[in-house]
């Protein structure tokens, strides 16, 4: 904005110079006419002005309340554990997943002994899923994951965390404006008969400047913590005794190279081609997790009132535009120098986005903050009104500067944002907005 301000600066000069030398170059009227004839008389109608337009500001008011609970975390608050085979173990805690159990096992015939595949392998069953039957539900799964050592309690149990925190409306807040600098292009007709000390004009401006307003504060908050306390059993096929023992972190879908064994125990060798024992065993692959009880226990924690884990970062940006439309009167100081004044309707054109962040530190030392953005855009039409003092001071006869100061009044709008998780507004204040305006004229 400032370098467009500047080329437009440099070019009215320009063609103030270049005016300048045309009307050297003009031929000059005999002296024995009679200057009460208008052929000679020069009277411009025309002035287009072109500066900067530097207003106090826009005035904010911030308020409103949300939820705010880490995207992707899902979790059925109301756990049936009268039958744990029918829980659906879909769930994502802030520190944790409990998925679909995975396992399969190696099929064996009715008389207890492997099931040998096409290709000499051993035949396996497809992985679990809530379709087939091949592994019955048994209330647990595989499928499971955790990210903290602090979640394996001293009692051998895994603890899954959810954390929500409900903002409560601390009522508005003061945001922190500043300045808005922005540009102008205002276009004016003179109505007098000819220039004269005193002399009116008909102007047309519009003007763009910015929105920018912002306010960070910690708010009051219920703070909700779910646990969900399971039980882990060890592994199925343990190497040693530390691999009962689970650590945390911990994922699950582990597998280990075990000795393949019929249903009874005995060792299953290989065979040659004519079908004699080879006395070397049969290693296969099977699962090696950890298993986890389908059916948690859980405990809710509120902290009600909090005022140290939720930090809101409100911000409002965007831009407006300015047509002014109004009679201007002007009073001719010396030759040069002229006192204008200017006032008429205003329409001001909002565009503007309202952007409320907030910041959730979990009440645990282990768990990770996280970020909850919500976000809206409003547009509006404000009718008002603009008054104008200013000073001209004319550098040749269609070049000169001006400088003076501004009044413009458009009144107010709320500006919200509406979801399923947050209700914030903000009252935006365009009225009583105050500043000073300077650039370059030219008449023509």
């Amino acid at each position: 904005m400032k370098r467009t301000c500047l080329f437009a600066f440099a070019l009215l000069g320009a063609l103030g110079h270049a005016r300048a030398e045309e009307r050297k170059s003009e031929p000059v009227p005999p002296e024995n006419l009679y200057f009460e004839t208008d052929e000679f008389i020069r009277n411009p109608k025309y002035t287009v002005s072109v500066g900067v337009r530097r207003l106090s500001g826009v005035k904010t008011s911030m308020s409103g309340s949300g939820t705010i609970k880490q995207s992707g975390v899902k979790f059925d608050p109301t756990i049936d554990t009268s039958d744990p085979t029918l829980c659906d173990p879909r769930r994502v805690y802030n520190d944790g997943t409990v998925g679909i159990d995975t396992r399969w096992d190696y099929r064996y015939d009715s008389n207890g002994a492997p099931v040998f595949a096409m290709n000499g392998g051993v035949a396996a069953n497809p992985k679990a899923t809530p379709e087939n039957g091949y592994i019955p539900a048994d209330g647990k799964t595989n499928n499971w994951s955790t990210t903290y050592a602090s979640q394996l309690t001293a009692d051998g149990k895994i603890a899954m965390h959810a954390y929500e925190a409900k903002t409560l409306d601390n009522g508005p807040g003061v945001g922190q404006t500043a300045a808005t600098d922005g540009m102008e292009v205002v276009i004016s007709h003179d109505m007098s008969p000819r220039e004269k000390r005193f002399s009116w004009t008909l102007m047309t401006g519009m003007s763009l400047n910015d929105i920018r307003s912002k306010l960070t504060a910690n708010v009051t908050s219920d703070v909700t913590t779910y646990t969900d306390l399971y039980t882990v059993t060890p592994k199925q096929y343990p190497t040693s005794d530390a691999d009962r023992t689970v650590t945390s972190p911990y994922t699950g879908g582990e597998t280990v190279r075990v000795v393949l064994r019929s249903r009874d125990g005995a060792i299953v060798y290989q065979v040659d081609s004519n079908g004699n024992s080879t006395g070397t065993p049969t290693y296969v692959y099977v699962d090696n997790s950890h298993l986890l009880q389908l059916d948690p226990s859980r405990t809710v924690t509120v902290d009600a009132g909090n005022i140290t884990n939720v930090i809101n970062s409100y911000k409002l940006h965007g831009a407006f535009y300015s047509l002014r439309m109004g009679p201007t009167v002007s009073l001719a100081i010396t030759e040069r120098l002229r006192v204008v004044m200017s006032a008429g309707f205003a329409l001001a054109y909002s565009g503007s986005t309202y952007t409320v962040r907030s910041d959730f530190i979990p009440p645990s030392e282990d768990a990770t903050p996280f970020t909850v953005v919500e976000e809206g855009t409003d547009k509006h039409f404000l009718p008002g009104f603009y008054v104008d003092a200013n000073m001209e001071y004319w550098l040749t006869e269609n070049t000169g500067l001006y400088a003076g100061g501004v009044y413009q009044n458009n009144g107010t709008y709320t500006q919200r944002i509406d979801s399923e998780t947050a209700d914030y507004a903000t009252r935006v204040d365009l009225s009583s907005m105050t500043g000073f305006r300077a650039g370059m004229n030219y008449r023509f």
